[in-house]
């Protein structure tokens, strides 16, 4: 069950969606019931939050492992790898979406970036590049451009 995990607004669906051995966590969720958009536009307690998002990690934790998963959607949840976007394009994405606030996803960025200090998880610049450590680690062939893009993420380490 490999799972990366990227900030909204990085264009997670975007690249699933051309990328179909990937699925999308936020469609998975909704599959599931467990992430509807109605719980999404109510509001909620810091503890219902919390409740919610750790069901979702114990989902996520049952994926078979062939399922290979990027999202948002998480708590306590550590991920096989992390995208992090360039900052200033990240912002310019979030501000022309009217469904995001640039506060809290820059909190998620912190988040993901201390989930990667304090559990040695890689960061990426792009979700190919991150999409291609996760399936060497996991054992599946690289795509084109795979090997590419893990020469441009160890020069940037």
């Amino acid at each position: 069950m490999p799972v990366i995990l990227a900030a909204p607004g990085t264009g997670k669906s975007h690249w699933v969606g051309l990328n179909p051995r990937w699925s999308d966590a936020d469609e998975w969720a909704a599959s599931l019931g467990l992430h509807t958009a109605k719980w999404h536009a109510s509001s909620h307690t810091e503890k219902q939050t919390m409740a919610h998002y750790r069901r979702i990690d114990a989902e996520l934790e049952k994926l078979p492992a062939d399922m290979f998963m990027i999202g948002s959607l998480y708590w306590d949840f550590v991920p096989d790898a992390i995208v992090l976007i360039d900052s200033k394009t990240h912002r310019d994405r979030v501000q022309s979406r009217p469904d995001l606030n640039w506060d809290q996803v820059s909190g998620v960025v912190q988040d993901l970036e201390s989930r990667a200090a304090t559990h040695g998880v890689p960061i990426f610049k792009t979700f190919d590049a991150a999409a291609a450590h996760v399936e060497m680690a996991a054992g599946v062939g690289r795509a084109r451009g795979a090997f590419r893009d893990a020469v441009a993420t160890l020069c940037l380490k």
